[in-house]
């Protein structure tokens, strides 16, 4: 029983860290798409607030540039660093 959940919670995991093409995780595209209860349980599996993806940007980022901005309060408050720059040396609130 007790490697099951190991390897379910290993399963779960796998999926949380997985990318799109373009490096982004679920988390961020859950930010960008306002899904604030997805995101609370993609951190309750231990995302990655910070993750940047090929351009560097973060869920910070995305939701900046997307106009997701309800959503940025909320990601600070999960302890994302505003202070990331993205490949063009921009931190979210410069994007």
């Amino acid at each position: 029983m007790l490697q099951q959940l190991q390897d379910s919670k290993s399963s779960v995991s796998k999926l949380v860290e997985t990318r799109d093409e373009e490096g982004n995780t679920g988390f961020m595209i859950a930010a960008v798409q306002g899904l604030r209860r997805m995101c609370r349980a993609l951190l309750d599996f231990s995302c990655n607030v910070d993750a940047q993806n090929v351009e560097g940007n973060t869920a910070l980022h995305l939701c900046q540039i997307k106009g997701q901005h309800s959503m940025i309060p909320f990601i600070l408050k999960k302890g994302a660093d505003p202070s990331i720059a993205n490949l063009q040396g921009k931190t979210y609130n410069e994007s």
